[in-house]
């Protein structure tokens, strides 16, 4: 070999080796840039969540308080009326509660009988109505 050919090899490899680190740093500024954006991104978006946290709350307070300004301004009668009716409601969601638990052992023994067709579709039905309720909780989340 002569000494041209491998200074040309010596070359080749040194501006390979300069391509590469130029390559590599072009890649890392772009990846740089990427997490950099991303970052700030999810700066912002918690900026914003922080601020609807900080708005609920205020709102949340005012609602507290409108309410203890109103049980204050409020006589014996009425406010022995309000325990009444709380009463009422939390008599009322045992008994449904009771009533619910009733159903449910009567539907479970009515599976029994059914076939797999109709345990499928069953089971099908539930499986929208969970994906129904989940869209909802999600909205009213974005509220």
């Amino acid at each position: 070999m002569s000494d041209n050919t491998i200074n040309d090899g010596l070359k080749k490899v040194l501006y390979a080796g300069v391509g590469l680190a130029a390559a590599s740093a072009d890649a890392v500024g772009k990846a740089v840039d990427s997490l950099a954006a991303r970052g700030e991104e999810t700066v912002q978006k918690s900026k914003a969540m922080n601020e609807e946290l900080k708005r609920k709350k205020e709102a949340a307070k005012e609602a507290v308080k409108d309410v203890a300004e109103s049980l204050e301004r409020m006589t014996k009668d009425e406010l022995e009326i309000i325990r009444e009716k709380l009463a009422d409601i939390e008599r009322s969601m045992r008994q449904s509660s009771k009533k619910a638990t009733v159903d449910t052992e009567a539907f479970a023994e009515n599976l029994k009988d059914m076939s797999r067709e109709d345990l499928d579709a069953i089971k099908a039905k539930i499986d929208e109505i969970k994906m129904n309720w989940t869209d909802d909780d999600d909205k009213g989340a974005e509220s």
